[in-house]
């Protein structure tokens, strides 16, 4: 899974020398008519709360679609996804969101999971999460574990996780109930593919105790799956956890690794809770602190690079 409306930030090394101041086929068709039922449940009103919310992914053509659609209706769908993502790229969110419906209309389901994504977030539009729901659960009813098109198979696990997102705290907004043991179950299922949002979603459950018992050290656990994946959310939370030392021993160091590993993920300026974070947790810090965080940041990172600077930098 990737990220893309965020803006390129700088290699690691400069930025980081910047702040340092002195399943089998049995479990594939149980797990298929367990997603049917969860997704196909009533959606009562429920009141928002605050969540975080995951990454936004690239925009890409959809792979073609499972069906086997007559010549005719391929070329259309596969010129309306070209011209959808010429228009995405030109930010003429009006015109690809009419392509992406001209796929969708023509049977190209996946152009679905472009869609949420376009209502959830507003673009070229006012944001509208009951109608991204109703396209995530078109593309997560579609979802097979044993997928083989790599593509399809990320949309599909992305969906789930969209929809776990809504489910855990629920939402006024689309018209979703809390309902933390479907989420739970929604998480599960995508975290098996390797979703870091899966994974983060996971970590939140256990830290706050939704739905399961309140757990520090499978919370951590799941949260550091993710921080493997270089999703932000997880790598900033971690460092609110090491700083507040409430949950984990205070570790100072530790959560200047995660700030700025967050900071690295995002770009520094297209995140200004995380900046104006680190830059707070800076200034409060020793030398030595900041020193070993950005020495522990820099060792962690070319462990586990940032998929999407590595991207960039080819």
């Amino acid at each position: 899974m990737r990220t893309s409306d965020l803006s390129p930030s700088p290699p690691r090394s400069a930025w980081l020398a910047r702040v340092a101041r002195p399943a089998s086929a049995a479990a594939a068709a149980a797990a298929a008519v367990l997603l049917s039922s969860l997704l196909q449940a009533s959606l009562p009103l429920a009141q928002d709360s605050p969540r975080v919310d995951a990454q936004f992914h690239t925009f890409v053509p959809a792979a073609p679609s499972a069906e086997s659609p007559s010549s005719s209706d391929l070329s259309l769908w596969r010129n309306d996804m070209k011209q959808a993502r010429m228009a995405y790229h030109a930010k003429d969110f009006g015109t690809a969101r009419a392509h992406l419906e001209a796929a969708l209309a023509n049977g190209h389901i996946l152009a679905a999971w472009h869609l949420g994504h376009i209502w959830r977030i507003g673009l070229g539009v006012e944001a509208d999460q009951s109608k991204a729901v109703a396209y995530y659960r078109q593309v997560a009813m579609g979802y097979d574990p044993m997928e083989p098109r790599p593509g399809a198979l990320d949309m599909t696990v992305d969906s789930l996780v969209r929809l776990g997102d809504y489910y855990r705290d629920g939402s006024q907004a689309a018209n979703i109930a809390k309902d933390p043991n479907r989420a739970y179950r929604l998480y599960s299922a995508a975290a098996g593919h390797g979703h870091p949002g899966a994974q983060f979603g996971l970590g939140m459950m256990y830290l706050k105790g939704t739905g399961v018992r309140q757990n520090t050290g499978q919370a951590l656990k799941w949260m550091l799956y993710a921080a493997r994946k270089r999703f932000a959310p997880a790598e900033a939370l971690l460092g609110d956890l090491y700083w507040d030392g409430s949950l984990v021993a205070r570790d100072r160091a530790q959560a200047i690794k995660w700030y700025l590993l967050a900071s690295e993920t995002v770009g520094r300026d297209s995140n200004p809770h995380i900046s104006a974070r680190l830059e707070a947790m800076l200034d409060e810090a020793s030398d030595s602190e900041r020193l070993n965080g950005r020495m522990s940041a820099e060792m962690w990172a070319d462990q586990f690079p940032d998929a999407r600077q590595a991207r960039q930098a080819d």
